[in-house]
């Protein structure tokens, strides 16, 4: 993959250390709470881009320098509460958010650039009906360059609403928008999240799914539950899970993404708080 450097294929969550304490200041000043919704890396310009609970806008920062936002990015095109962020490479990102129309992703050209902008997406994906509850949707995504195929998770919190796991197969055709009932647009749920992973918490308000990133090196993802404060390393596969890691309490933590090499993590809150994980 362009801008990383492979590390061993037996890497584990549960070798993670915590880098510093959590950073419980610089993102409430500069910007307000909810910021820290979904995050990701961007290796090839060193930069990631973090998604703001319950809005339409990205900031992004240096990776080099977590303090000082380069620009707002404004998406257009009702992305009204944009929960997700990937990327993709190749200059491309996709979104996932919140909809009373179904679980949707949105895939948009990445644009270089240090002033603030409007990106609106290129194409349009819904992998999924609305469910019962207003607050549901497509909660986390991510994307496996190597086989052009996105995971996604569906939150769970909601009474009515289960937990997800989505295979997503991009369609060879990448500008024309798809529904799950569009057969060029290949939807699967190889398992069953709700009943797989009971053991953490039946109930969402005891373990939901917040975000998702994936681990090239090894193929499988990593998973974060706000509600158990904890990450879990899964074969997206079967559904296994491989090693899992707590995260410090009382943050409400909602994005997850690796960084550097592949090695390490950050995970973001939306109270505006962050922090970095180290592997061991």
């Amino acid at each position: 993959m362009a801008g990383r450097t492979p590390i061993e294929s037996n890497f584990r969550i549960d070798n993670l250390t915590l880098n510093g304490a959590v950073n419980t200041t610089d993102w409430s000043e500069i910007i307000g709470n909810n910021i820290g919704s979904g995050v990701t890396w961007i290796p090839d310009y060193g930069t990631i881009l973090v998604a703001f609970n319950g809005t339409d806008v990205l900031y992004e920062f240096a990776l080099s320098d977590l303090n000082t936002v380069i620009r707002i990015i404004t998406l257009s095109g009702d992305f009204s509460d944009s929960e997700d962020v990937c990327w993709m490479g190749n200059d491309e990102i996709a979104v996932c958010y919140e909809d009373a129309s179904g679980y949707i992703l949105k895939i948009i050209n990445y644009v270089t650039g240090t002033t603030n902008t409007t990106w609106g997406p290129k194409q349009v994906l819904t992998i999924h009906d609305a469910s019962a509850d207003n607050n549901s949707g497509a909660e986390g995504v991510c994307y496996d360059q190597a086989n052009q195929v996105f995971y996604v998770v569906g939150e769970g919190e909601q009474a009515q609403t289960d937990r997800q796991f989505f295979k997503v197969t991009r369609p060879a055709n990448t500008t024309t928008d798809y529904t799950h009932t569009d057969s060029e647009l290949l939807v699967e749920e190889n398992w069953d999240a709700q009943v797989l992973l009971n053991s953490y918490g039946v109930s969402g308000f005891a373990f939901d799914f917040s975000s998702i990133d994936f681990h090239a090196p090894t193929g499988d993802v990593v998973i974060m539950s706000h509600q158990a404060e904890l990450l879990l390393q899964i074969n997206p596969a079967t559904g296994n899970v491989v090693a899992e890691y707590d995260l410090p309490t009382g943050q409400q933590w909602e994005g997850i993404a690796f960084i550097n090499t592949d090695n390490d993590m950050i995970a973001t809150a939306e109270l505006g708080n962050y922090q970095l994980l180290d592997a061991g």
